[in-house]
């Protein structure tokens, strides 16, 4: 794990739904939906990962689990050489600061009635970066001209 910057090993979460044994009825049995199965994956520092399969088949789950939005049955996840399983809910909230995931669906992931500048600024004051309204409107104009927006 030296110069990895995450590494995933055998990360499960499933998933308990209810099936309605028979329409209209109060009936229901439990079914496991395996959502992930012995995951394995490893990026490196300066690399850049991009999941891709059909609906359905993990990848918001993986990225919630890696996260610790949803809590995975088993496995481990390790960031910079730390295990970021066994955080309290504290720590994993400041160790968020260093992580993101960009979520597929933009409908669901970006509040249509928010201003650009408001949306990318959201981060900032959530985690009190720059809580300074004046200044965090100031970085998040320097980052949109990075970027070309």
């Amino acid at each position: 794990m030296s110069n990895s910057l995450i590494t995933i090993k055998k990360l499960n979460k499933t998933f308990f739904i209810k099936d309605s044994l028979l329409m209209r009825s109060v009936f229901f049995k439990k079914s496991r939906l395996h959502a992930l199965v012995d995951i394995d994956l490893e990026v490196r520092g300066g690399e850049t990962l991009g999941l891709v399969g059909e609906s359905g088949c993990g990848k918001s789950t993986l990225g919630k689990c890696i996260l610790r939005l949803i809590e995975p049955d088993s496995g481990s996840v390790h960031y910079n050489g730390e295990d970021i399983l066994s955080l309290s809910d504290n720590q994993m909230r400041q160790k968020r600061k260093e992580l993101q995931v960009i979520f597929q669906d933009p409908a669901s992931s970006l509040n249509p009635y928010m201003k650009v500048k408001d949306i990318i600024g959201e981060g900032y004051k959530i985690h009190k970066i720059f809580p300074d309204k004046t200044e965090r409107d100031e970085k998040v104009k320097e980052l949109m001209i990075k970027c070309g927006l």
